[in-house]
């Protein structure tokens, strides 16, 4: 099982932060496995990133572009994990460009 979280709070899922909004909150975008493509909205924007340790599986994941999320601080249940530089720059410098962020 992918996700076990018995807190009744619903599953965790990763995500990649893009950048800081306020003190308290910051701007990110879902993370899904490849594998799961399917079962997903066909014409979704996914840039693809490679594996990481946010997913413990090891599986091949992609940033799901065409959804960016406001998550508040204490919303933030698990550690973080980086990306490489560059996978962080392709994600964001498509989501600077689509939503006209300086």
């Amino acid at each position: 099982m992918a996700y076990e979280e018995d807190d009744g709070r619903g599953e965790d899922r990763p995500t990649l932060v893009i950048a800081r909004e306020t003190s308290l909150t910051v701007y990110a975008v879902p993370l899904i496995s490849s594998s799961t493509l399917d079962s997903n909205p066909k014409g979704a924007e996914r840039i693809p990133i490679g594996s990481g340790a946010w997913d413990a599986r090891g599986r091949e994941s992609v940033a799901q572009i065409g959804r960016l999320l406001r998550v508040h601080h204490y919303g933030m249940r698990r550690e973080a994990t980086a990306v490489p530089h560059e996978t962080y720059d392709r994600v964001a410098t498509e989501l600077r460009s689509r939503h006209g962020w300086g």
